[in-house]
């Protein structure tokens, strides 16, 4: 999608979909102590005929690899990010700042997607 800005003659050159130049874009980063949630209609369910567990929300099924399902096994809108990454740090022995990027990266597309809400 290319579009001229009726200011500056400039070309937007934004994906479709994608806010154009000089609208702000939500900030989707979650703090160490918000708390995800999988909103109503948004659940992991084991897919049989797959054999893997998937998100299930209204209409859509996104397949989620073994680092997904650690992750979003341990949202449950009662503990914070902070408590996901300490556990899954603990778990797998893993340095806690590479262990929040992954998650960070990982919620903030689900959020995009309305597919992980958040209670601050």
């Amino acid at each position: 999608m290319t579009s001229h800005s009726a200011t500056t003659g400039a070309k937007d050159t934004a994906p479709r979909g994608a806010a154009p130049s000089g609208t702000p874009v939500p900030d989707l980063r979650l703090g160490p102590q918000d708390r995800p949630f999988l909103p109503r209609g948004v659940r992991l369910a084991q897919d049989r005929v797959r054999g893997q567990t998937v998100l299930l929300a209204p209409e859509k099924a996104v397949a989620l690899d073994t680092v997904g399902v650690a992750i979003l096994s341990r949202v449950n809108g009662v503990d914070s990010v902070q408590d996901i990454v300490a556990d899954l740090a603990t778990t797998y022995n893993a340095p806690p700042a590479q262990i929040m990027e992954d998650v960070q990266r990982f919620l903030m597309a689900l959020r995009a997607r309305v597919f992980v809400g958040v209670q601050v």
